[in-house]
């Protein structure tokens, strides 16, 4: 009876907002587009515009066919065969098609009518049968241990008349140079073809690696190798094989799938994982793809950019992804530089790079690429940079403070240096004056009108090292290496300090977003306060990380923050002080500072470089939009009612653990305010 009563309240509230839209599309953080629910082993699929040949298999039973693909999600059987058991590798040559029946053998279909497929003539062979390649007039089949050469020059009556038989199970062919390789768990194998369907043993290629999928790409060969992660090759020479990369996938990758310039590997631990191989001698890991069971398989739709990515025999459905002009969690591009990074900031289209002993400029008017355009070693060790107009300051360690002209991004010069007490670590800019942090001498306030003449107007020693800055309006919040400082700077000549707290292990950053101040802690994650009351900061929530979080900044409604070898997280906090993840990019190394610029970030490194990152896809999303069509209606408050009534945490609105009446009012809140 409760919830009959509380349907109607619900739904009465539903039809007073009438359906909000969510800018009139659904707000997703991923190219996750949903799932396609054919068998999960997706294997091969031919395609042709708005049609595709493929197998399914399902409750339905076997079936070969012709599918209007249009729909990723949603692939609809045009016309099809059935057949005795489900098609794992094939191919079509003209008006054949050439069927790996998993469990019987190959079975060759007349298709020229799609409306009336005709079987013509199979061969029985042993289980599992893997895979097919054909060639004038020769089908090579991999069937367990054994390559197969089947004369099929007459589709009505095939004929084996050659086989090898190889230590290993053979599993994906590929057809290249007049040889057929084979992935195998022995290694990737090469048989040579002499013609009339007689070809030579298999000759190993590379390392001994457990290959279960190849592809081959302009004389590069991409295989998985399993707990090595994946292989690549240059067999331009075929009988001197050059090993080019062997990458680490962290987990078991167990299939590789190519679009352009990417790898998407299906890796068993690690989910969707996508390498950027455009340099095959230098592959790197842009990042993964989470999935709901362990990776197996993959199939890609080349065309629309789309990734099918599936599970063992046993699932039924494969996770689809749209990756098409989509940089895969983010990462566009990535620049090393020699000393690694400790700060950006933008200046119109140039990124300003504080790294060690020198400064980088980076052009960054291309939105998917950067290019090295300027450099300074202007001695000393520069730490941190913030700009204020066309003057750069620049913590520069024992050189305190130093001033640069940046008229020209791409030919700095310095204007001055002025000595602060310790060794200036961090450096924020606010009007004329710059605020400095130091590692050994508190703060230190400078009057930075006329930058070739800075003035050192006041300096306050704390007790601790200070790691970074941020002032708003009258105050000054310091990272210290014990934990926050807060100074009312209101005279620049005077710092008064009137808070100071111990948080462990100190704060690594900071920022400060109104009301709000956002302090990443050196070991222990980070932490939310309301300063509404700068004398007195209150937590909202502490979330914990595995390591430092270095940089930590509210962006456009969306709060960014890295954890070290780990990542950079986009999250948003909502009223209750839940977390919602919005977008993760895995990275390693020491996650510095971003700068932002429209719909990029850049990220610095600071043992490598700097990363270029698309956060466009990290928008703002609408926590009571309970099935995600980017609605808020009678269906949001149904999902409500029965996660509330399943005693499931998706209603645990207030982030507490229980499920109660302050749950169901949050709810009422969150529908009420709409989406943005």
């Amino acid at each position: 009876m409760k919830n009959v009563k509380l349907v109607g309240v619900l739904s009465m509230i539903a039809l007073a907002c009438c359906g909000v839209r969510a800018g009139g599309v659904p707000c997703i953080s991923s190219s996750l587009l949903g799932n396609n629910l054919v068998h999960s082993f997706l294997q091969d699929i031919v395609y042709d515009g708005d049609t595709a040949f493929r197998g399914r298999s399902n409750i339905e039973g076997p079936v070969f066919g012709l599918f209007d693909v249009s729909d990723p999600l949603d692939h609809q059987l045009i016309a099809g065969v059935d057949l005795p058991g489900f098609v794992h590798g094939f191919e079509i040559q003209g008006s054949y098609a050439y069927l790996c029946i998993y469990q019987y053998g190959l079975y060759i279909y007349d298709i020229s009518d799609v409306n009336n497929m005709v079987e013509l003539g199979h061969v029985d062979l042993e289980f599992p049968v893997q895979d097919v390649v054909v060639h004038d007039g020769v089908a090579y089949v991999a069937s367990k241990n054994t390559l197969y050469a089947i004369d099929v020059a007459d589709p009505l009556n095939p004929v084996v008349v050659d086989s090898s038989t190889e230590s290993s199970r053979v599993y994906e062919l590929v057809l290249h140079n007049g040889a057929v390789y084979g992935a195998s768990t022995d290694g990737v194998f090469r048989f040579d073809l002499l013609g009339g369907g007689m070809f030579d043993p298999a000759v190993v290629v590379g390392p001994v690696i457990g290959a279960l999928s190849l592809i081959i790409e302009n004389d590069i060969l991409y295989a998985n190798a399993q707990a090595s992660g994946v292989f690549i090759a240059d067999i331009s020479d075929p009988d001197n094989p050059i090993t080019l990369a062997m990458h680490d996938t962290d987990g078991s990758a167990h299939n590789v799938k190519k679009i352009g310039d990417r790898l998407y590997v299906s890796d068993r631990t690690n989910g969707l994982v996508v390498i950027d191989v455009q340099d095959p001698s230098a592959p790197r890991t842009l990042g993964r793809y989470e999935l709901p069971f362990e990776a197996w398989s993959a199939a890609v739709d080349p065309i629309r950019g789309i990734v099918f990515a599936s599970g063992d025999h046993t699932n039924e459905g494969a996770e689809v992804f749209d990756v098409s002009g989509i940089p895969v969690n983010g990462v566009l591009d990535y620049r090393s530089t020699s000393n690694g990074c400790r700060s950006s900031v933008m200046l119109g289209s140039s990124v300003i790079l504080a790294a060690g002993g020198a400064i980088y400029t980076m052009d960054a008017t291309d939105p998917q690429r950067l290019e090295p355009s300027g450099s300074l070693f202007p001695g000393g060790t520069s730490r941190d940079i913030a700009i204020n107009d066309q003057t750069l300051c620049v913590a520069a360690g024992a050189n305190g403070l130093m001033i640069l002209d940046a008229f020209d991004p791409n030919n700095l010069e310095v204007v001055t240096t002025l000595d602060v007490p310790g060794l200036a670590d961090s450096v924020f800019v606010l009007g004329d004056i710059a605020y400095l942090g130091t590692l050994t001498g508190g703060i230190s306030i400078v009057d930075i009108f006329d930058p070739a003449n800075p003035i050192l107007l006041s300096s306050y020693d704390t007790t601790s090292l200070v790691r970074e800055v941020h002032v708003q309006g009258q105050y000054l919040y310091a990272a210290g290496a014990l934990g926050l400082l807060v100074f009312d700077v209101s005279d620049p000549n005077l710092p008064m300090l009137v808070y100071e707290s111990t948080l462990g292990p100190g704060v690594a950053s900071l920022d400060v977003d109104g009301d709000t101040l956002y302090l990443g802690l050196s070991s222990t994650g980070f932490e939310v306060f309301d300063i509404s009351d700068p004398t007195s900061p209150a937590m909202i929530v502490h979330v914990d990380a595995t390591d430092r979080v270095r940089e930590i900044e509210m962006h456009e409604g969306i709060l960014y923050y890295t954890v070290d070898n780990e990542g950079l997280y986009a999250v948003e906090i909502n009223a209750f002080g839940q977390l919602i993840e919005r977008g993760f990019v895995t990275l390693d190394g020491q996650l510095n500072d971003l700068a932002f610029d429209g719909g990029r970030a850049f990220l610095a490194n600071g043992l490598s470089g700097v990363y270029m990152l698309d956060v466009t896809d990290t928008c703002s999303g609408c926590i009571a939009d309970l099935n995600g069509d980017g609605a808020l209606d009678f269906f949001d408050i149904s999902a409500f009612l029965t996660a509330f009534s399943d005693g499931d945490l998706v209603a645990d609105f207030t982030g507490d653990g229980l499920l109660n009446f302050f749950d169901i009012s949050a709810f009422l809140i969150a529908f009420s305010a709409g989406c943005p």
